[in-house]
């Protein structure tokens, strides 16, 4: 979650294994989608304004969410605060809300650092073994638990075998 409410405070920082893209905080309740309109419509129809921070915005969060799985996701990193009720009304109204809008591409400088960065065949299989085998905790602990044991069991039988007197 980004510390500033502007919409322009989007950025992606790589890390070794894991990125960070930092969002700033949207609430969604009722008014929302009225409130979003407007301000897209107001964006549309200004000449003069050159930049489209909110239909931007509402791009991305679109391209982001797509089931009330990444709602959740977003909510629980503190980016979305879902006053709607379910999180599948709120994956709904970004999807209808981004459906017909022209990507301004405001944030193409971090859509292709996400891209590049994720482009990385062994990021690809890092990211697939840790969702598919260690969802849970426990998988970790017993993964540590095994491999400690297979080398404990190693050290025994060098000393077995080459005991010295």
């Amino acid at each position: 979650m980004s510390e500033s409410l502007s919409f322009t405070r989007v950025e992606f920082k790589p890390g070794f294994i894991l990125g960070d893209l930092i969002l700033p905080m949207v609430a969604i309740d009722k008014s929302t989608e009225v409130m979003f309109l407007n301000l897209i419509a107001y964006e549309t129809s200004c000449f003069d304004l050159d930049d489209f921070n909110v239909t931007s915005y509402i791009c991305l969060l679109d391209s982001l969410i797509d089931r009330a799985d990444d709602v959740k996701e977003l909510r629980s990193d503190r980016v979305l605060i879902n006053n709607l009720g379910s999180d599948e009304e709120a994956a709904d109204l970004i999807n209808q809300l981004g459906r017909n809008l022209m990507d301004p591409n405001i944030y193409n400088g971090a859509k292709t650092e996400i891209k590049k960065f994720c482009g990385q065949k062994w990021r690809i299989w890092f990211a697939e073994i840790k969702l598919k085998y260690f969802r849970s905790p426990w998988t970790i602990i017993a993964l540590v638990a095994a491999s400690l044991a297979l080398f404990l069991t190693a050290v025994q039988t060098y000393f077995t075998v080459f005991h010295s007197k």
